[in-house]
């Protein structure tokens, strides 16, 4: 008597319901995972390139960042990229489910978000919501130069902190 529509056919569907059930599933786990510093739902890789330490921080989910180079809190996706200046500062490898923390504050950094980010500290206090991906090329203190040296994959190679004789002043 009645006939069914095309849109109860597509919510009846069985094939429909194994596929989107397990989507589902995996994009609440995701979701709801949670990390505070350096420890909860994150993987660390951490790789030497000359003198230069560089450690890779992914998360899922909320991540509360304590660190005093990058302080703030970030809901989604996210690759934080630090690069020290320590040849053997941390030991290379895969981390999980914690990042090795190191004592010095980053000379660079490369951070990228999808999702909600919220920053404390300059270069970009505020609050962001979407795509973010920030490159801070060199934290370097007020009486120093710094040499940077990129490899043939653009990434960060060699510092070279040059103290100077005395403050540059512009009269």
């Amino acid at each position: 008597m009645f006939k069914r529509c095309r849109f109860q056919k597509w919510i009846g569907s069985r094939a429909l319901a194994v596929r989107t059930v397990p989507a589902v599933l995996a994009i609440s786990a995701a979701l709801s995972g949670c990390a505070v510093g350096n420890v909860g739902t994150l993987v660390a890789q951490v790789q030497q390139r000359g003198n230069v330490s560089e450690l890779s921080v992914y998360s899922v989910g909320l991540h509360l960042r304590n660190r005093a180079d990058d302080p703030g809190a970030h809901l989604g996706v996210s690759r934080r990229t630090y690069f020290f200046l320590a040849d053997g500062l941390l030991a290379p490898g895969w981390y999980l489910l914690r990042a090795p923390l190191a004592p010095v504050e980053a000379m660079a950094q490369d951070l990228m978000t999808v999702g909600i980010d919220f920053t404390t500290a300059a270069p970009e206090a505020g609050l962001s919501l979407g795509y973010t991906h920030t490159r801070l090329l060199a934290r370097v203190p007020l009486d120093a130069s710094v040499l940077i040296e990129y490899g043939a994959d653009l990434r960060v190679e060699k510092f070279t902190v040059l103290k100077q004789e005395s403050t540059c002043a512009i009269p």
